[in-house]
């Protein structure tokens, strides 16, 4: 791969950038060695010269890694020389380039981890760098109860913060100029998206599912024939993946890593959320310890996240797996990059790339900080990236869509009393209402989709003949509740067809499937009023006032799941419709 460079170029990178900026500049008499590392070993800086390409870095036979090991000896030798003559002048010059150099060697180390991985996955003898170090896999009945637990949404009221370095000790010139900004009120996962909710994404299709792609992730995932994380494979069924203790199966409790942007928005938009922006990760984080999984640990590998029952706050906000963010890497207000080739550290990638928070577990502890900005191409998929679920509007997120009631859950009394009423009957029998859940409506779709279920075609096919003499008879302006609408597709048809219709009400009992249809009617109707109410229509459902005022409501009902009923229960749902249906209804 292109962005992978050889581990001597590494070393021999780090020792030319003190060499070309400290050396040259402020060492009298100084003279290289060999002039030629100069083209080998710069990466971007054009203003320093010429450089050898990238691409072609794993081709440089020489210098060897002796001759590497010896070119950086020289240099540090000649430093420490300079360093120690120079006058106090001298060294208020020298340190900010120093201090940078360091930092900036603390950035190849992490490259180098994530480097090494890369070249070894290449290997079908999947070789080990360090073994023993890495977390085996798990299986969930052998967990704790303390670990991986489902992840909440987190508050935050809308907030004008100050973003940026305040200019206590280190940070790079993109972290500034601190600045005001207003940050509206939004809610962030409490931790980041683990292997398993990655995977049923995975098993629900979605990389064949464009509805849930930018436009030129969906042709680069396409062109790159991506269908999981980088590193992932499917063996006998079973999903596994190479990490530096060597090729395992994937831990389902652990951070998802190693995927591009576009795969993390793609995730984001199935999961009916989206990725936070950069300002709302540090608005998060200004709270939360600069602590984590990171290279002093020497794991080389996320961890999953472990939480108490009574642990209410944010998870892994560092450390484990760099977080992509929504943010294009831009420059904040005022920011000037500096003169010269140095300007050229940060500012000269202000461009199609975005920003991720956090550092990872090839990260040091000592460089990460909560204004720190990382950046990289959306397609970028080597280094370690994972991502975090956030959302801007509280009804479409978190344990509920809306106020009115929620689905049953086996928790509930109603529950056990059906259970109870149900088995003790002659025939014996439970409610389907209980089959609805993010499972079996996963499983009922399916089975809408086999040729020999001709029910849910049928009815499609007689909505969408008759479509144009439905929307005359009902009219414009339509309040239109779809009771138990599943992936909407037929209400779809209806709102399609309607003129103006002001306002869904889509009503179903199966919580995921809801926000899915939501998000996508979000998409397809923006001008229009969407109020999602997840709850069993069996019962007393409350539903919300539109902000519209339509001139009458309807009530879609497809007629054979009428056929689900008992004749006591069908009568009743009746007498409730009737009773929803307002004059003129």
């Amino acid at each position: 791969m292109p962005d992978v460079s050889p581990t001597k170029w590494h070393l021999a990178h780090t020792t030319w950038f003190f060499e070309t900026f400290i050396l040259k500049k402020f060492a009298p008499g100084y003279r290289p060695e060999i002039p030629e590392y100069a083209y080998l070993f710069n990466s971007y800086y054009n203003a320093a010269g010429d450089m050898h390409r990238r691409d072609l870095r794993g081709l440089i036979s020489r210098p060897t890694v002796k001759e590497a090991q010896r070119y950086r000896a020289s240099i540090d030798s000649h430093i420490d020389t300079l360093l120690s003559n120079a006058d106090e002048k001298l060294l208020d010059e020298i340190e900010p380039i120093l201090v940078l150099g360091r930092h900036h060697e603390q950035q190849h180390q992490e490259l180098l981890i994530t480097d090494i991985k890369h070249v070894f996955a290449q290997n079908p003898l999947y070789p080990v760098f360090r073994s023993g170090r890495a977390r085996h896999s798990v299986r969930a009945e052998e967990r704790t109860a303390t670990e991986c637990r489902p992840y909440r949404f987190l508050d935050f009221d809308e907030q004008i913060v100050a973003i940026g370095h305040d200019g206590h000790g280190f940070a790079y010139d993109n972290e500034g100029p601190r600045h005001q900004a207003l940050i509206p009120a939004f809610l962030l996962a409490s931790r980041p998206v683990t292997n398993g909710e990655y995977i049923a994404f995975i098993e629900d299709n979605a990389y064949a599912r464009p509805e849930f792609w930018l436009s030129l992730g969906w042709m680069t995932m396409n062109e790159q024939r991506w269908q999981a994380p980088l590193y992932w494979a499917k063996r006998d069924g079973a999903w596994w993946h190479f990490t530096l203790s060597g090729f395992r199966p994937v831990d389902e409790a652990e951070p998802v890593t190693h995927v591009s942007y576009f795969e993390a928005d793609a995730y984001a938009n199935w999961a009916c959320a989206r990725l936070p922006t950069e300002f709302e990760w540090e608005r998060a984080a200004l709270d939360c310890p600069i602590d984590g999984n990171f290279i002093e640990n020497e794991n080389f590998h996320p961890r999953m996240s472990t939480t108490s029952e009574g642990d209410q706050g944010l998870r892994q906000m560092f450390g484990d797996v760099w977080e992509w963010t929504r943010s294009a890497y831009s420059p904040y207000p005022g920011y000037r990059a500096a003169p010269g080739a140095l300007g050229e550290y940060n500012g000269k990638f202000m461009c199609n790339q975005y920003v991720l928070r956090g550092g990872s577990c090839a990260t040091s502890r000592s460089h990460i900080r909560r204004t720190y900005r990382n950046f990289f191409q959306p397609e970028k998929r080597w280094r370690d990236r994972r991502t975090r679920r956030c959302a801007s509007n509280p009804a479409m997120t978190g344990d509920s869509l809306t106020a009115p009631p929620r689905i049953s859950t086996p928790e509930s009394s109603d529950f056990l009393a059906d259970v109870a009423a149900g088995l003790s009957s002659n025939p014996r029998t439970l409610p389907c209402k209980y089959f609805y859940d993010e499972p079996g409506a996963m499983l009922f779709q399916r089975i809408c989709e086999l040729p020999e279920y001709y029910i849910t075609r049928t009815e499609i096919d007689i909505l969408d003949r008759n479509r144009a003499e439905i929307a005359s008879q009902l009219g414009p302006s339509v309040e239109l509740i779809g009771l138990g609408t599943g992936a909407g597709t037929k209400t779809r048809i209806l709102v399609e067809a309607l003129k103006d219709p002001a306002v869904y009400i889509p009503v179903d009992i199966s919580e995921k499937q809801l926000r899915e249809s939501t998000a996508l009617f979000q998409k397809i109707f923006p001008d229009l009023e969407i109020l999602p109410v997840c709850a069993d229509y069996l019962q007393p459902v409350v539903l919300p006032t539109p902000n519209h005022k339509p001139a009458r409501n309807v009530v879609y009902f497809p007629g054979s799941t009428i056929g689900n009923f008992e004749p006591n229960e069908a009568m009743e749902f009746l007498r409730r419709v009737a009773n929803v249906c307002r004059e003129n209804g």
